[in-house]
Parts: structure tokens; C-alpha cells; sequence
């Protein structure tokens, strides 16, 4: 599954409120083709992405993980101060075992962003990892990759937590539950 994003020229960008909405509506379609299963959050998304997040997104690709992608994303975790992923062979671990799905971010062949989930390919799944370089937020990548790693589980729910992306994940249909991190030996 690949998504493509391609910025739109400022020519292309409607004055008229209503073309806006054509436009934005044409977003979704494009959208819908890839994740039919999420058309409420897709609805809503074209919404807040809106077209200035459409006009300024240069080329992104959210591929599926492949072995080649872990020196990004280990360069990518140093960025983030994510030190448990700093290691390329931890990450090909992290993505590649069982039952595990990843996706990633790729802007002119280097990693702006990265996803992975557990999940059991049913009922239930977990996002473990969703994390887009400084420089590259605010432009509809993390959903993007949420979106994918969701659809990729082919699970009914996906679970998280989060201690610094609250505004971002309410803004998907969502039930807020309250969890814990438990640790061996605890």
C-alpha cells in the first residue's frame, strides 16, 4: 500500500470557498480509496487538514517498513530523543516481529516518520510507535501513518498512550480510557 501526497501549485488552490470544498472533497476520495474502512475519520480529516496543509505538503510516501528504512528510523528516534531506538537492528527487530506492522514517511528518499502497531489481525491492536522529524509536523504525515498502521492491522480498534499528543489523537473518533506501562520485575 503506498500513499502519495504531491503539493498542489498555488494556482491550483480555488479562492472560491465552494471550489475549496471540491477540491477537498477530491482529497477524501483519493483518501477513501486506500482506507474505505475510515470514512468518518477521512471526512473529518479533509476537514482539518483543510488546503493550506494540502497546498504546502511536498512529496510523501508512506510506505510499508523495509530493512533498509531502520538507519532512518534509528536517526529519526536520536531526533525525537527516543533512546531505545537509536540502534538500526533494534528497530528491524521492533518491525519486523510477530504481528507487528509498520509504515514510514519518506520525503526525497530520507525517513520524516514512522508508525508501528501490534495487533492480533481481529479485534485488537496497539499503537507502540508514531513519531514525524521536528521539521516536518503539522503537514498530516502522523495521520497519515496512523491511519495506515490502523488499516494494516486489520483490527476493529487500535489502543495508545501518549504523554505529549493529546490534542492530536482526540482528534480521531476515539473512547479516552485510562491505562499503565508496567514493567518487568514490578
Amino acid at each position: 500500500m503506498r500513499v502519495h501526497a504531491t503539493r498542489l501549485d498555488d494556482a491550483e488552490v480555488p479562492q472560491n470557498p465552494s471550489d475549496r470544498y471540491r477540491v477537498l472533497d477530491r482529497v477524501a476520495e483519493q483518501l477513501l480509496c486506500v482506507f474505505p474502512t475510515h470514512a468518518a475519520t477521512l471526512s473529518r480529516t479533509t476537514d482539518e487538514i483543510g488546503l493550506v496543509r494540502v497546498a504546502v505538503m511536498d512529496s510523501v510516501e508512506i510506505v510499508p517498513f523495509e530493512n533498509g528504512h531502520a538507519d532512518g528510523i534509528a536517526q529519526l528516534s536520536t531526533t525525537v530523543q527516543w533512546p531505545s531506538l537509536t540502534d538500526p537492528d533494534v528497530v528491524r527487530r521492533v518491525c519486523s516481529a510477530p504481528g507487528s506492522t509498520a509504515y514510514v514517511a519518506v520525503e526525497n528518499g530520507t525517513v520524516v516518520g514512522w508508525a508501528q502497531a501490534l495487533g492480533d489481525g481481529v479485534l485488537q491492536s496497539h499503537l507502540c510507535f508514531l513519531a514525524v522529524h521536528p521539521d516536518h509536523r503539522r503537514r498530516g504525515i502522523a495521520r497519515l501513518l496512523t491511519m495506515a498502521t490502523f488499516q494494516s492491522t486489520q483490527t476493529l480498534r487500535m489502543d495508545l498512550i501518549t504523554d505529549s499528543a493529546e490534542e492530536f489523537y482526540e482528534s480521531f473518533e476515539h473512547k479516552q480510557m485510562k491505562g499503565y506501562r508496567i514493567y518487568p520485575g514490578a
